[in-house]
């Protein structure tokens, strides 16, 4: 339908193909934008207020629905608006005539209800580019006390060696000074009383040979400290250091997905703003200055129908700015192509 619309600039005689391209044309567009919007916000939730209330896959499809009824709202108007405008044309002295083209109905390009609708669509889009920048900012900032952290534990970390160093000493120390206490406790034992040496040599033939019993007193022989941990605590702790390098992993994956879905989002929501702005300054100067479009010559003529649809060029650009950002998405489209290839061949794998 844009084909057709652009073809027959002058001598346009369909109406209701003018009426249905301009319906899905700005349907589609409010619906991408409330869409984005909707990202944003998921994306705030999900680095801002992580350990808050999420959007559930069942609050997804609801918000999906809720943009499409939006744009059904915010679009239905262009059906009665817009249709076939009419033009008189002077191209010589002694040539003139009438041009019919794809725009503002003739019924309506003298009423205020263009201006009103147009209106409306900034207003529109100025608060989907305010509450974007708001949420792009406050998710920026999230994202950058993450890095900064990340980079301070690298730093610190850089001095691990020392850090190593230091502990190995520290734990000589303890050796020597638990082989001095072991010492001191066995001298102890044979001067001790015949009690406290049958309790001692219960205590040294155990099966639990690296125990260390602290003879502290006559009054306190039967106190013993139990320096060796249970098999079960040995068992517990050998699984959470086995398992500490795997969630660490899982969860920087997660961390680093979310960061690039975020950054991927961004980048599209911007692309979107940069080729919307264009269409819409062009039809707020056409609404407000009537003679906008006659008064053009052909190069100025012909730049603004190019831009008159540069939203186009941001459905152009999604797919490349997916495949350059998005590994999930490359490899979806190689798994789509290898299974049409599969099926439109003859020799299909086994």
């Amino acid at each position: 339908m844009e084909l057709v619309t652009s073809m027959d600039q002058y001598q346009f005689h369909s109406p209701w193909v003018c009426k249905i391209s301009r319906f899905t044309n700005i349907f589609t567009t409010i619906t991408s934008a409330v869409v984005l919007v909707l990202i944003a916000m998921d994306r705030y939730r999900k680095i801002c207020r992580s350990l808050e209330w999420q959007i559930t896959d069942k609050h997804s499809k609801i918000l999906c629905v809720s943009s499409v009824v939006a744009g059904l709202v915010l679009s239905w108007p262009a059906l009665p608006l817009y249709g076939i405008k009419s033009t008189e044309l002077v191209l010589s002295p002694i040539v003139n005539g009438t041009s019919t083209e794809c725009s503002i109905d003739d019924s309506s390009k003298n009423t205020s209800l263009p201006l009103v609708y147009e209106a409306l669509h900034t207003l529109v889009f100025l608060v989907g580019v305010f509450s974007l920048v708001i949420l792009y900012i406050l998710i920026g900032r999230r994202v950058r006390f993450f890095a900064h952290r990340h980079e301070a534990r690298r730093a610190s970390s850089s001095n691990g060696l020392d850090a190593t160093d230091q502990r190995n000493k520290s734990r000589k120390t303890r050796r020597e000074r638990l082989q001095k206490l072991q010492s001191e406790c066995s001298s102890s034992e044979g001067e001790s009383n015949a009690s406290t040496e049958t309790k001692s040599s219960v205590i040294k033939n155990s099966p639990l040979k690296s125990k260390i019993s602290f003879t502290l007193s006559s009054g306190m022989g039967n106190n013993a400290v139990d320096m060796k941990p249970s098999a079960s605590t040995l068992s517990r702790n050998d699984s959470v250091n086995l398992n500490a390098p795997i969630v660490a992993k899982q969860a920087k994956c997660r961390k680093s997905l979310a960061r690039n879905t975020t950054y991927l989002m961004f980048i599209i929501s911007v692309v979107f703003i940069l080729n919307f702005v264009p269409v819409l300054t062009l039809v707020l100067i056409r609404e407000l200055k009537k003679d906008f479009v006659e008064n053009m010559s052909d190069p100025e003529r012909t730049a603004y129908r190019f831009f008159l649809r540069s939203y186009y060029i941001s459905a152009a650009v999604n797919p490349i700015i997916y495949s350059i950002f998005d590994r999930r998405f490359r490899k979806a489209v190689s798994c789509t192509m290898r299974e049409m290839f599969d099926k439109f061949t003859c020799c299909k794998p086994s």
